[in-house]
């Protein structure tokens, strides 16, 4: 059910100081209560998700590797898979693979994250009460 260890998730290299901001990785412990993430591999599922609900997918520019697909959970993996099968019509064929998926999931991401970033660290952001829902 997981995807193959040796794959990495890359999002665009411009994207890691966002990472970071919705994680709290430079925050103290009290504060990092208060960031919506509480690592990268959730703002890069959260970002998926938002690209899929778009129907909207763009290659990732400047990859940059984010994490190895270990990270993710059987629930994550099982989440993505979903994601591509809806997207495929069900279709289980040569193409359902860990690398399309990925590859899928990081085209996604990588639109979803301008509105991921938006809602969250831009002009309109919302609270993370409004994130979370």
């Amino acid at each position: 059910m997981r995807f193959d260890s040796n794959i990495s998730i890359k999002i665009n290299k411009s994207y890691l100081k966002d990472y970071d901001i919705l994680t709290g990785k430079f925050e103290m412990k009290k504060n990092k209560m208060n960031c919506p993430f509480t690592m990268g591999k959730d703002v890069f599922m959260a970002s998926a998700a938002l690209g899929y609900l778009k129907n909207s997918s763009e290659k990732v520019k400047n990859p940059h590797e984010l994490c190895k697909t270990t990270t993710f959970s059987i629930e994550d993996c099982a989440i993505l898979k979903a994601l591509f099968l809806k997207n495929n019509d069900m279709n289980f064929d040569k193409n359902y693979t860990d690398d399309n998926i990925l590859k899928q999931a990081m085209g996604w991401a990588e639109s979803g994250f301008k509105d991921l970033k938006i809602m969250t660290i831009g002009e309109r952001s919302l609270t993370n009460l409004e994130c979370i829902v």
